[in-house]
């Protein structure tokens, strides 16, 4: 279903819809992803700190804040930060900026995402997006192939 007709149900029923199903249907909002208890299980190129807070495991892909988490992992950590540590912030911070850089093509931008390497990733992201715009057919054609190809889903 469209984002904007989950916006009115949302609006209309308040408390008594699903967020569940929601979610089941790409529409992604704080609200669903904190009443279906996803907010340190997705990863999102784009989430808000407000609701999920800082863990090391979320320099292991891209997202847009990446300079915050090491930042804190800094400030907490009682040790010095390892070279490995560094070398994958960077690393991950160029995929991101690259995400970033494509976000209005959905073939590059898809692409994109599978440099990452990391199929939860790519799967979190791409429905993500299909809950902002469910009609783009480019990124429904790759998806589809993808999970064909990699996921071993069978599609029908």
């Amino acid at each position: 279903m469209p984002k904007n007709l989950w916006d009115e149900i949302y609006v209309t029923f308040g408390r008594q819809w699903n967020p569940h199903l929601a979610f089941y249907e790409f529409y992604f909002t704080e609200t669903v992803i904190e009443k279906c208890e996803l907010t340190n299980c997705l990863k999102l190129l784009d989430w808000n700190k407000s609701i999920q807070e800082y863990h090391v495991w979320h320099l292991q892909y891209p997202n847009n804040n990446l300079d915050d988490i090491l930042l804190n992992c800094e400030y907490f950590s009682d040790e010095f930060i390892s070279r490995r540590f560094i070398w994958k912030f960077n690393t991950t911070k160029k995929h991101y900026e690259k995400i970033i850089s494509v976000k209005n093509d959905s073939e590059k931008w898809f692409k994109a995402l599978l440099e990452v390497g990391d199929n939860e990733f790519v799967m979190h992201n791409a429905e993500y997006r299909f809950g902002e715009n469910i009609n783009d057919k480019v990124l429904w054609k790759f998806y589809i192939d993808w999970l064909e190809k990699e996921n071993d889903v069978q599609v029908s």
